[in-house]
Formats: C-alpha cells, structure tokens, sequence
C-alpha cells in the first residue's frame, strides 16, 4: 500500500508500507495500515476491528445511493496512457478500498481540525505507477481516512460524513471531465461532496455540525472575502468550501434537491457551464449574473436555506434523500456576536471587487410600508447594484 505517512503534501509525500484487511463486505473492504489498529479501546491514531466493520457497512449501505444521484465511478485504470480494465488489473478488482492510518503522521491528541481523508485520481493510475514525480499509485479504489479524527470519540462522527462526502470525489473523477479552469472544477467538485454529506445526513443520522452544514460558520461572511466559482488552497479553504456549499445547497434545494444534483451530474458540460446548463432546465432565462443576484438575495433571507427538499424522481429503497432545514437568519455560532450573514458597513462607495465576487451593505430598516428607500451608491461600469427589499 501507499499511504501519504509523512508530514507535508499529502499529493506528494507519500512511501510504500503494509495494511491488513479488517473488513470484508460485499462492495467495500477496510484496511489498517500496520501500526494503528489496535485490539483494544480506540485512542491515539489507533482504531479497533469494531470501528473498521462500522466504516466498511456505512460504506457498503450508501455506496449504491450515492451512485444513483451522483453517477458511476470510473472502473479502468490508467497504464501508459491507455485505459485498462480495473476488474482484471487490480488487486482487488472494483472493489472500493478504505485505506486507514495517521494521514501525513500529524495526530495530536484533541485536535479537530486537518485532514479528515482525500481521494486522488492518483490511485487511478497501476500499482507502483509513480505520478506527481514522487508519488505512488495504489492501482484501484481506494478512499484514504484518518485514524487520528476515527480513533477520538468527539470527532468520530465526522469520519461518516468524511466517507460519503470521499466517495463522491471518486465518482466526480470518473464522471465529469475537467473545466478548462481548474479552479472552478475544483469547486463544483467539492460543492458536490459536500452536498453529498447533507443527503446522507439523515440516513447517517449525523448532527448539523457533523455534515455539510457547518459550513454555514464560514458563510457568515466567506462570500465577501472571496470570489463564487474560485478555490484558493493556500489563503482561503474555508470561505472555499463554505461558498461552493453555499450557493450549492441554496440552488439544489431552489430547483429539486437531489434531482437537481442528479441533472447536474448527468450533464456532459463542466463547471460553470455545466451548473448554468442544469439551472436553465427549471430557468431557462438564468444567467451568471441572475444566480449571483438570486443568492445575494438568499443571504438576506435565508428563506430558502430553511426550507426542506426530498427527492421525487430518484428515491431508492425508500430513502428520498431529504435536504432538511437550516435557518440561517438567525443562526449564531459561539465565535460570533451577530446572528445570520455579517454585512458590510455601508459608505455610499463601492470598492473595488474580483470577478464574481459578491457584497452585501445593509442600508436601512423601513419603519412603514409608505416609506422611501433613497440609496446613495457610486461604483464602476463592471460592477452591478441591486436593491433588497426584505419583508420581516
């Protein structure tokens, strides 16, 4: 096996150890690398068969559910350029693996944040194939999980959604090509990841914060700090992954919920176009610009965020894949003193903005129906300048 052990880039650090197979299901198979499974109580990095049988039966219950909204995973592996079949060049044939260990060897006892797991199309390439320059191929599915978050009880539950949420990456990879911005590929990749949490989150029977929704902590403001279609790694992952969420749930939930997503990635198109493409089949008078109006308008009022959307057209087995309710108005996490969306102060002078990048000034509450708004803005011919008017 190839795990990425060592601290740094977990694309590119990464060295050849031994795992051992703790579970066998029908579609999923659980290995440990050697070193953090332990027969005893879970704790520092170091998990029990018992965890492993839960992982690989959560996987092994959804995998098909999350195939029937999301699509199929590519099932050829990569071999000088050509494709192969995985069935019979693969260790494991189309099995999907769930390969555990410490991700990047950086467990600290208590700490709830870092690298949950990762998929990379890297493992997509023969066995031992090096890829990135330094890095190995594992040669077939294979999702990659922290024991260091699996093996603490407080953020065990995350570990469920981290699955999912993985294993969408791993269809994404096989059905939607790239965008010729890589950028925005990477966000609708991970806006559908994390979407893909919330329709799960029932079925897991995960807490808000233990699903796509604690994203919402980073929308309180994320959408004024960075531009919507943008992934920036280095600065801003949050308000990356809080936007992509964001304007995902607030569309899927507008036009169908998991049909919408269903449509989505089904759609030969990428990215962008791709998104634009599925809205214009419920709005065929959508444009970029109308979305970006229509979610400023959303962080006004939340109304569509609090409401929940089941499937019609693609329940399975009984599950309708309810995206539940969330009211983000008055939503307050404890690091905030305000309630829902923190707008700017309003100067009666636009700054400038990126391409794509939203702003909201609240200017005035109105004391009765008869009152006039006057607003005194100045901004450049690129950028545009709506009024909300929002009925309490």
């Amino acid at each position: 096996m190839y795990a990425a052990q060592e601290n740094g880039d977990i694309n590119t650090t990464v060295k050849g150890t031994t795992a051992t197979l703790q579970y066998k299901g029908n579609k999923c198979y659980v290995w440990v690398v050697d070193g953090y499974f332990t027969d005893g109580k879970p704790g520092n990095a170091k998990i029990n068969r018992d965890l492993c049988k839960k992982f690989g039966e959560t996987l092994d219950e959804v995998l098909e559910l999350e195939r029937n909204i999301f699509g199929m995973e590519s099932e050829m592996l990569i071999e000088k350029g050509q494709e192969i079949p995985m069935e019979t060049n693969c260790e494991t044939g189309t099995i999907v693996n769930i390969l555990m260990y410490d991700i990047m060897g950086d467990y600290v006892e208590g700490n709830t944040s870092g690298t949950y797991g990762f998929f990379t199309n890297g493992d997509y390439f023969i066995k031992g194939t090096v890829y990135n320059n330094t890095s190995f191929s594992n040669g077939g599915k294979y999702l990659h999980i922290d024991t260091g978050f699996a093996s603490d009880k407080n953020t065990l539950p995350i570990i469920f959604g981290t699955i999912v949420h993985e294993f969408q990456h791993m269809i994404h990879n096989g059905q939607k090509k790239e965008s010729e911005n890589q950028s925005e590929s990477v966000f609708f990749d991970e806006m559908c990841s994390s979407l893909a949490e919330d329709l799960f989150q029932t079925k897991l029977n995960l807490d808000d914060m233990y699903c796509g929704k604690y994203r919402f902590t980073s929308l309180q403001y994320s959408w004024r700090i960075l531009p919507l279609f943008v992934w920036d790694y280095a600065e801003n992952l949050a308000s990356s992954y809080s936007n992509a969420y964001g304007l995902g749930i607030y569309v899927a939930k507008k036009y169908g919920g998991a049909d919408f997503i269903y449509e989505f990635m089904h759609n030969d198109a990428a990215g962008l176009e791709s998104f634009l493409e599925t809205i214009k089949l419920h709005d065929p008078t959508a444009t970029k610009e109308s979305l970006l109006r229509d979610f400023c308008t959303e962080l006004c009022t939340g109304k569509t965020f609090n409401t929940t959307v089941v499937s019609e057209n693609h329940i399975m087995n009984d599950y309708n894949y309810p995206l539940t309710s969330f009211d983000f108005k008055n939503f307050q996490p404890s690091s905030a003193n305000a309630k829902g969306p923190l707008y700017t102060s309003l100067t009666g002078e636009i700054n400038e903005y990126l391409p794509d990048q939203i702003d909201i000034s609240m200017v005035q509450k109105i004391k009765s129906d008869s009152e006039t708004i006057r607003f005194y803005g100045k901004s450049e011919d690129q950028i545009k300048e709506y009024i909300v008017i929002v009925k309490e």
